[in-house]
């Protein structure tokens, strides 16, 4: 009989850890790689590698975003079961993926129904548990019973061979294996944003894509996933307290349990007992806006009182110069006016001593040439032949005769 698993179960342990536990998920002991492989920042070793183009189709690491969000949460989610696991990463896409499946899993077969992509990876991903090939969903290129977990995230949506991708699962699993596949909910990422993904073949509602994994499984369990922007509270110690989850909405706050419209339905299905995929958030490595804001802020703030005070200088300058002005300007007006002064006193002596140099000329005439005398005649006789002869009179002032 069929049967779906509720999300939350009792009596169960959450994979690689307890409830309240924090963990490297990079570094596990139990890794088949090297110290020195599990030691590398494996993002940003996949990051800087050389990309394939981004067209849309397929997520490429550096592509930000909700994308991004969307992808490495699933990738990182898939880690808690593949633990010493031989794992199938059906629609690698250009590799990332299965790297990161590679650092906790016994190994990882990549399959991509493009060779591009297969080449990509099998170059620039070379590791010693890990490998890519070529081959599609309704045919998968490995034996039968091999695997242990499929992961299959960002697939269905991309055809309609769903009960062929199904049969071989069913063919490649182990008979205690487990599938992590990935759906978008039509409803939510069609329908209602009027959004079309010209990369999407045929997507899935929710009763159909559960329907699809009930027919070829005897258990599923069902999660939801959607990017949201929001405040987590949790404790800071190793303690487990039950979530509680409010949502904002027309101004009032609702609790909720499950995920709110789900964008992404996430489902772990199998034939035997299913494990708890534990919930939880995905906080990436992003600027801490709020202390470079903050210590922006502080700049601006010391920049300012440094500008209010430079401003401050800059007005006592301004009103001592301005006093220096004036004080100048006064002392000028003083020195001009001593300096009118004294030209007119000096013109009034010159006047004084010229009149008086005259008297004393005529004076002098008179005594010398007296008016009427001989003596006077023959001076005026003389003045008036210079005149007459074009001799120059350079007298500055001709005395009367």
């Amino acid at each position: 009989m069929k049967k779906i698993d509720e999300q939350v179960s009792t009596g169960r342990t959450p994979l690689l850890g307890g409830p309240g536990q924090e963990m490297d998920v990079i570094e596990s002991d139990s890794s088949p790689l090297s110290s020195t492989e599990r030691k590398q920042d494996i993002m940003a070793d996949v990051i800087e590698q050389p990309k394939l183009p981004w067209t849309g189709e397929r997520y490429v690491p550096g592509v930000i975003g909700d994308i991004e969000l969307e992808h490495l949460h699933r990738y990182y989610l898939a880690r808690e079961l593949a633990l010493g696991k031989d794992v199938l990463d059906i629609a690698c896409g250009e590799g990332y993926g299965s790297l990161l499946l590679a650092e906790v899993a016994r190994s990882v077969v990549g399959v991509d129904a493009s060779e591009e992509v297969i080449r990509y990876a099998d170059e620039r991903y070379q590791r010693s548990n890990v490998q890519f090939k070529h081959g599609a969903c309704g045919r998968i290129p490995l034996p039968d019973a091999s695997i242990d977990l499929i992961v299959s995230f960002e697939t269905i949506e991309h055809h309609d061979e769903h009960h062929e991708m199904m049969r071989e699962f069913v063919r490649v699993l182990r008979p205690d294996g487990l599938v992590l596949i990935s759906s978008p909910d039509k409803a939510e990422y069609s329908d209602k944003p009027h959004f079309v993904n010209s990369f999407h073949v045929k997507e899935l509602y929710f009763e159909e894509f559960q329907e699809l994994l009930l027919n070829y499984f005897g258990h599923a369990q069902f999660y939801g996933q959607r990017v949201r922007y929001g405040s987590c509270i949790g404790p800071l110690h190793n303690s487990f307290t039950p979530p509680a989850n409010f949502r904002l909405s027309q101004g009032r706050a609702h609790k909720f349990l499950s995920i709110p419209e789900p964008v992404y339905f996430l489902a772990i299905v199998g034939n035997g007992e299913l494990p708890v995929l534990p919930s939880g958030i995905f906080v990436p490595e992003v600027p801490d806006y709020w202390n470079q804001h903050m210590a922006l802020q502080a700049g601006i703030e010391e920049r300012d009182q440094q500008l209010g005070h430079l401003q401050n200088q800059l007005r006592n300058t301004m009103a001592e110069h301005a006093r220096v002005l004036e004080e100048r300007d006064q002392r000028f007006g003083n020195l001009y006016a001593r300096l009118l002064t004294k030209e007119e006193e000096l013109r009034r002596m010159h006047s004084s001593l010229l009149w008086r140099n005259i008297s004393k000329v005529r004076i002098l005439r008179e005594r010398l040439c007296p008016e009427g005398s001989w003596r006077g005649r023959v001076c005026a006789s003389f003045v008036h032949w210079l005149k007459g002869s074009g001799l120059p009179v350079t007298q500055s002032r001709q005395f009367p005769v």
